[in-house]
C-alpha cells in the first residue's frame, strides 16, 4: 500500500495543469476528447479537471442519471457497474480507465472534474486516492466496495464541491475533510488557492498529513 503526503499530492495535482515538464517522469499521457490524465513512471495516476469551456457541456453539466452498465462498467467486472452516477463524470472516468489499458495505478490524485473521476476509479481499483475540490458523482447512499481508500478534501465555500446537490441524492465516495471557511476574495477552487489552505490546516492539526494515514 502506497502512502503519499497531502502536500505532495496537492503539488502533483497543480502540476498536472502545467504539462509534462512540470511532472516527474511519465509512463503515459492522455489528452483526447476533453479528457486529460497522466500516468507517472511510479504508477501514480493524476487527473486534472476542467480546462476548456466545452468540458462543461461534455461532462460537468451532463447531469443525466446513468447506471454503471450504460457506460460499460459492468464489462470490467466491478461493483461500480451496479451503481448510479452523474453521467458526465461516469463517462469521463471510463475514458481514463480505457486509457490505462489494463494497467493498475498504485495511487490516484484528482482535482475538480478529475476528482470526480478519481473517486470512481479509486473505488474501482481499490487503491489509495486523494481528491481535491471534489464534486458529488455518486447517486444513492449504499456504500460501495473500496470506498475506504478514497479521501476528498473540499473547501467549505467552493461551489464545485456542492455539485450536483446532495439534497438531490448525490454524494461523494469515501471520506471527506472540509477546509474551514476563510474570508478570502474570489473563487477558492484552483490548486493554487487550495495549497495555502491545505498547509494552514495541516499546521493546525486539522487535516491528514498523508493518505492513507499511518498506523
Amino acid at each position: 500500500m502506497r502512502q503519499m503526503q497531502t502536500m505532495t499530492a496537492a503539488a502533483l495535482a497543480r502540476a498536472s495543469y502545467l504539462g509534462a515538464g512540470a511532472l516527474p517522469p511519465i509512463r503515459a499521457a492522455l489528452d483526447r476528447a476533453g479528457v486529460q490524465a497522466w500516468l507517472l513512471s511510479d504508477d501514480t495516476l493524476i487527473i486534472p479537471g476542467t480546462n476548456h469551456w466545452t468540458d462543461w457541456i461534455r461532462f460537468n453539466l451532463n447531469t443525466m442519471l446513468v447506471a454503471g452498465q450504460q457506460v460499460g462498467w459492468n464489462e470490467v467486472g466491478t461493483c461500480i457497474g451496479n451503481a448510479k452516477w452523474h453521467r458526465g463524470f461516469a463517462v469521463h472516468a471510463r475514458a481514463v480507465h480505457d486509457f490505462l489499458n489494463g494497467r493498475r495505478p498504485k495511487y490516484i490524485i484528482g482535482h475538480s472534474l478529475g476528482a470526480a473521476s478519481a473517486q470512481i476509479l479509486g473505488c474501482h481499483y481499490g487503491v489509495p486516492t486523494m481528491c481535491f475540490a471534489s464534486p458529488n458523482p455518486r447517486f444513492g447512499g449504499t456504500a460501495l466496495s473500496h470506498e475506504g481508500w478514497v479521501l476528498n478534501v473540499v473547501y467549505n465555500d467552493d461551489p464545485v464541491g456542492r455539485f450536483p446537490l446532495q439534497i438531490n441524492g448525490y454524494r461523494r465516495i469515501g471520506s471527506v475533510e472540509i477546509l474551514a471557511r476563510r474570508n478570502l476574495p474570489g473563487l477558492q477552487h484552483s490548486m493554487d488557492r487550495y495549497i495555502p489552505m491545505l498547509a494552514d490546516e495541516i499546521a493546525g492539526g486539522s487535516l491528514h498529513t498523508a493518505w492513507p494515514p499511518g498506523p
